[in-house]
């Protein structure tokens, strides 16, 4: 339902008509044989509570033996949003764009999606965790250890690089300067990826660039660089 909430702006209105979707899923492996038995979920707006700007509600069913799911309902969803999942394979998810209801088109309305599930082989342990630091230093890499949320020594507490940070910083005046943060795996010198690169004008902190790391450092969200 995590899709549905991010189109609220437009997801529902109370002036609009209702009208009648009828999807059907159809769920295989990799080879393209139906898959039975997988979980499905159709998430659509309905009226909201009192008190409440959205109102939402969800249809769950199983595929059949063909790897076939059929739900309708009648509301003023401008979208849908689907998964499916079953034990033994990845979870995949999808939205799809209805319309507004004036723009109602039978055809439109009743969606044919295939959904293609991965099998999970030698699936590797992930950390999912949150961290608030500071680079410690700029125009320099400084190693990140994932499973201590934490610099390597001298400057954290971790003991094992999993991930490479370097910070540079061309500054010309107060406000005026190009920053650019590279990340690199820690057996993986040569093909940097760039993160964040940017040039802006604005008056730089005086203490080091803020920065979090999210999901291990898969998602990085950077502030300004420091004042060297």
């Amino acid at each position: 339902m995590g899709a549905m909430i991010a189109s609220c702006t437009h997801g529902q209105q109370d002036s609009q008509v209702p009208r009648k979707w009828r999807a059907t899923v159809k769920v295989v492996d990799e080879e393209g044989v139906p898959i039975p038995g997988a979980n499905v979920t159709i998430g659509f707006y309905v009226a909201a509570p009192a008190g409440q700007s959205i109102g939402t509600d969800i249809i769950t069913g199983q595929s059949d033996s063909l790897g076939n799911f059929s739900a309708s309902h009648e509301d003023r969803s401008v979208d849908l949003s689907f998964g499916v999942w079953k034990q033994e394979y990845y979870k995949s998810t999808q939205t799809y764009e209805l319309g507004m209801q004036y723009q109602y088109d039978p055809v439109k309305w009743s969606p044919g999606l295939t959904f293609i599930l991965k099998k999970v082989i030698n699936p590797i342990p992930m950390y999912a965790k949150r961290v608030n630091l500071s680079v410690p230093l700029l125009n320099q890499r400084v190693g990140f250890d994932l499973k201590a949320r934490d610099w390597v020594t001298p400057y954290g507490k971790g003991t094992q690089a999993d991930l490479l940070f370097k910070a540079d910083l061309q500054k010309r005046a107060a406000d005026d300067y190009d920053y650019k943060l590279l990340v690199t795996e820690s057996r993986s010198f040569t093909a940097p990826a760039p993160v964040h690169s940017r040039r802006a004008r604005c008056v730089l902190p005086t203490r080091p660039q803020n920065m979090d790391t999210e999901r291990s450092g898969s998602k990085l969200r950077s502030g300004d660089p420091a004042n060297p």
